[in-house]
């Protein structure tokens, strides 16, 4: 049928967490662990970038052609990495202001509104990952002297900045 699912309550006196509870924590651990990985590996894309100077028009050696290569398929891999991330969390987001938020405000007032502020502060963060990433693939798409690249000095410096 189309009815809501009930989260089991707590016996009085009970600190045991629901299995709702329970599955909400765990869920904002593994976000958090996984944006934490995520930015490590953006930062460590941006200090590979640093490390290698090269220049796609100079390209002769086989290793400058396999860096290019490489620093693609690691930008394509962050890109794929951060839509999961953000899908997962967006539907996150949606269920809890379609379905909790709703019922935690008839219950308790002014919590609700809370985590609707901080979904609110929370999108211009990830507005900002997103920015950097389609940046980082613009920069990598980038060729043909029409712009900087990724491999001369302007481009690894703008594609540092924005990973």
């Amino acid at each position: 049928r189309g009815e809501m699912p009930v989260a089991p309550k707590r016996a009085v006196g009970s600190s045991e967490p629901s299995a709702y509870e329970r599955f909400h924590c765990i869920f904002q651990a593994a976000v958090t662990q996984e944006l934490e990985v995520l930015v490590g590996d953006m930062r460590s894309a941006a200090a590979h970038i640093a490390d290698k100077p090269f220049n796609l028009s100079e390209l002769s050696k086989g290793d400058d052609v396999v860096d290019v290569i490489s620093l693609r398929m690691q930008v394509d891999e962050l890109v794929a990495r951060w839509s999961f991330i953000l899908a997962t969390y967006r539907a996150h987001v949606a269920a809890e202001d379609e379905v909790v938020l709703p019922a935690l405000a008839s219950r308790v007032s002014n919590v609700a509104h809370s985590y609707e502020l901080e979904h609110e502060a929370e999108d211009p963060l990830f507005d900002g990952i997103t920015q950097a990433l389609d940046e980082a693939v613009e920069l990598m798409s980038t060729n043909e002297g029409e712009g900087p690249t990724p491999v001369d000095d302007e481009g690894r410096e703008s594609l540092q900045m924005v990973i």
